[in-house]
């Protein structure tokens, strides 16, 4: 069976009118088609070669390109912290942020300029949690008021939030408006797992708002005679670019039980040297390094253990102090040391007094424990002989 199509007209005048009609819309069509083929193509082309002159005008230096990592880092925690509601709810999670966005202390704040940030010579990062408002108004009362109005000095305490309740939230609203002194972390949660975190945050976050020369890291519970250790950093010529001071260790033996266990710890069967987390100074250029790097880097539980990680293969000058009195417990009170760990409130308000009345640290100096000289050119298990006395 066959189909046959008839045209509607026999007439041969009608049917070539139709053929060239057809033919003439068909010739319209791609014509058109490729004038708007044609104009896109050519506006995607200098949209790209706008974009790339750009790129090229201006070649990302390091700086920048640790901006944009900053950028990228904090973006990404900020989504974080919207989609789990800082840990607590809509409400927890607004108040929160208003905690640490007032007078701009919060991380995920944008990122400045190089021209924008403050010139500053030394920033302290002060470790402290949330309930530990006691220790903080003593060290208001007492170390921080020897920095003077001569000293280019700024000092933050630095806490995470995450599991704080509303109380919490409502006493660090208004201490931070009282003092204008905290760091908050609302993503966070404050506890001995996570100091190496902080310790990591605070870098990014100083680093993105400061230009300084040093940072200082503390704990809540150290005196720090700042006055004399500002003004010997102000000496510092040689190195001080590259610098790590503190109470160094290179033979200490890994923590396998209590809240310092290291689960993760594979690199040596000692912890590498590293500055005890009493009190410890390091450079711009080395806060720089971390922050460039800080997503390539391991997190353990000890925080100045992980500071010596990152720092391990590093040309840097390592610079041993026994004035620094950083390690688990004092060593007693010498007028000698610059930080002296381990001290509860009490003693902090007597040190401070004792030396708005007698110029000292100490009304009668006490040796506990003797310190030591760290060996350099020896192994790490053979570095640290306690044989000295600073009285």
């Amino acid at each position: 069976m066959q189909f046959i199509v008839k045209p509607t007209s026999t007439s041969p005048s009608v049917v070539c009118k139709k053929f060239f009609r057809f033919h003439s819309t068909v010739v319209l069509i791609t014509i058109g088609g490729l004038a708007l083929f044609s104009t896109g193509f050519m506006f995607g082309l200098l949209w790209n070669m706008d974009g790339l002159c750009s790129s090229r005008l201006k070649s990302p230096t390091v700086d920048d390109e640790a901006n944009q990592e900053i950028n990228n880092q904090e973006a990404g925690l900020l989504r974080n912290d919207e989609s789990e509601g800082f840990g607590g709810g809509d409400n927890m999670g607004k108040e929160l942020t208003d905690v640490g966005l007032a007078n701009g202390l919060i991380h995920l704040s944008s990122h400045l300029t190089t021209s924008q940030k403050q010139e500053i010579d030394l920033v302290i990062l002060i470790m402290s949690a949330p309930g530990y408002k006691d220790r903080r108004d003593a060290i208001r009362e007492s170390w921080i008021n020897l920095i003077g109005s001569n000293r280019s000095i700024k000092y933050y305490f630095v806490m995470g939030t995450q599991s704080g309740g509303n109380l919490v939230l409502e006493h660090l609203k208004k201490e931070q408006e009282k003092f204008n002194d905290i760091i908050i972390f609302p993503h966070i949660l404050d506890s001995y797992s996570t100091l190496s975190l902080k310790l990591l945050e605070s870098l990014r976050w100083t680093y993105s708002r400061f230009n300084y020369k040093f940072i200082l890291k503390v704990d809540d519970d150290s005196f720090v005679r700042i006055d004399k250790l500002y003004d010997e950093l102000k000496s510092k010529k040689a190195d001080s670019r590259t610098l790590y001071w503190g109470y160094f260790n290179g033979d200490a033996n890994i923590k396998r039980q209590g809240k310092w266990t290291e689960d993760n710890w594979f690199l040596c069967d000692k912890y590498l040297p590293y500055a005890l987390g009493g009190g410890y100074v390091i450079s711009h250029s080395l806060v720089k390094y971390i922050v460039t790097n800080s997503h390539l880097l391991s997190l353990y539980h000890n925080e100045d253990v992980t500071l010596g990680v990152w720092l391990a293969p590093l040309n840097i000058t390592r610079q041993h102090d026994p004035r620094f009195d950083t390690e688990y417990k004092s060593r007693g009170c010498s007028n000698n040391f610059l930080i002296t760990h381990k001290q509860d409130t009490k003693e902090m308000r007597q040190k401070y007094d004792n030396i708005k009345q007698l110029g000292l640290l100490c009304k009668s100096q006490l040796m506990i424990r003797k310190a030591y000289f760290y060996n350099w050119k020896v192994a790490p298990s053979s570095c640290c002989f306690q044989n000295i006395s600073l009285l």
